[in-house]
């Protein structure tokens, strides 16, 4: 009897082994048709036999086809900088390429549906190479003109910083050609006020902006305070002095001006440069230029501001043209062409305030070095005398 239930035991056990394998094997069974299934209907494996789809894809390479819509991915190389491909262009495009931007490459995906003509493939490649080319030349063109403008903003830019240390440093205002008054030298002003040489000022340390020569503002003034009492004395004689040329009433007021001012160490400090120019010179370089001009036209006035413009000066050089009348009656008439003259020259940048009768101040170019600024300060003094009847002889 226990015989008999061990017998039935091990046909029960080999029994359930035969039917746990059938199941698998009917199960494999089904897996295989249902990918014949999806291949005979949906993706069929191609391969690559020519070089038709050259270089994109190579000769021996598989991809899989969608046949209810299948595609490609295409890699298009390229160099430079791949953010250009994310910035919106001018002129704006409403149409943009498709893809991926990869390192290196743009990846474009091209699909359609599986009963579409294989033929548009290319059309469709064609236009999204084409929208891809017209974004790039748009977005260079864009790059090229920011290129361009870099210089120029640059430059401006150091410009600009150089003017603001030269403002801030005020170097021109702490260096001083020395100037003193001579003892014993009368006073032009009805108030007896003595001129004294300010202290020496410690040079603060600059870099890239060497420390020039000038005279100070103070001085200049007084310059043209003394000159100012020059011609002025000039238009209460007329006679004595509108006989002279140009050279001799320049050398007149040399004279004067060196009777009152002392160099630091050579006597003089007003030379006489040329036929008609006073300068107070620096290693061969004007801190200040003086020039007599008899008046004969605007013409010669320009030529004039010209010939003090083209001096090598430094950085902050001031100037005087001082011009006498001897032979125009109508001196309103000068007095009205004088500013206009000096507003019209090509190296004029802005009027400067002169309280002055008869007097202009501006600022312009140097002409040796446009990044240099000149002071021109300008009087006419009027020593015209009216001939008056002549006698008649028989």
């Amino acid at each position: 009897m226990a015989e008999a239930r061990r017998s039935a035991v091990v046909t029960n056990a080999a029994k359930k082994e035969k039917s746990r394998l059938r199941q698998n094997i009917e199960s494999l069974l089904i897996a295989l048709l249902v990918a014949l299934a999806i291949r005979a209907t949906v993706v069929e494996a191609f391969w690559v036999p020519s070089g038709s789809m050259l270089p994109t894809i190579q000769i021996g390479d598989h991809l899989f086809v969608n046949k209810l819509a299948y595609g490609f991915h295409i890699d298009i190389p390229f160099t430079g900088e791949d953010w250009i491909f994310r910035y919106r262009t001018n002129p704006y495009v409403t149409v943009f390429p498709r893809g991926e931007v990869w390192e290196g490459h743009l990846r474009l995906s091209i699909s359609q549906p599986h009963d579409a003509d294989p033929a548009s493939f290319k059309s469709i490649f064609e236009q999204e190479i084409k929208l891809i080319r017209e974004y790039v030349d748009y977005a260079g063109k864009q790059v090229a003109t920011y290129n361009d403008a870099l210089p120029v903003w640059a430059e401006q830019a150091v410009k600009d910083r150089r003017d603001r240390l030269a403002r801030h440093g005020n170097i021109a205002a702490l260096l001083d050609i020395p100037l003193a008054i001579r003892p014993g030298a009368p006073s032009i002003t009805p108030v007896n006020v003595g001129i004294r040489r300010p202290p020496a000022l410690p040079l603060p340390p600059k870099t890239g902006l060497a420390p020039e020569p000038g005279i100070t503002d103070e001085t200049f003034e007084h310059i043209l305070r003394f000159i100012r009492h020059q011609g002025r004395t000039f238009e209460r004689t007329p006679s004595t002095y509108a006989v002279h040329g140009e050279e001799d009433l320049r050398n007149i007021v040399l004279a004067q001006l060196n009777g009152h001012f002392q160099g630091d160490a050579v006597g003089e400090a007003f030379r006489g440069k040329g036929k008609t120019d006073i300068c107070i010179e620096q290693d061969n370089r004007a801190a200040f230029v003086g020039e007599c001009k008899l008046w004969t036209g605007p013409a010669d006035l320009s030529a004039a501001l010209d010939q003090l413009l083209g001096y090598l000066t430094w950085r902050d050089s001031k100037a005087a043209l001082i011009m006498f009348n001897t032979k125009n009656k109508n001196f309103t008439n000068i007095l009205e062409a004088i500013p206009e003259t000096l507003r019209a020259h090509s190296l004029f940048l802005r009027d400067l305030p002169c309280p002055e009768a008869g007097e202009w101040r501006v600022q312009m170019r140097s002409a040796e070095d446009a990044g240099r600024r000149v002071t021109v300060h300008a009087f006419v003094f009027n020593l015209y005398q009216d001939p008056g009847p002549r006698a008649v002889t028989s």
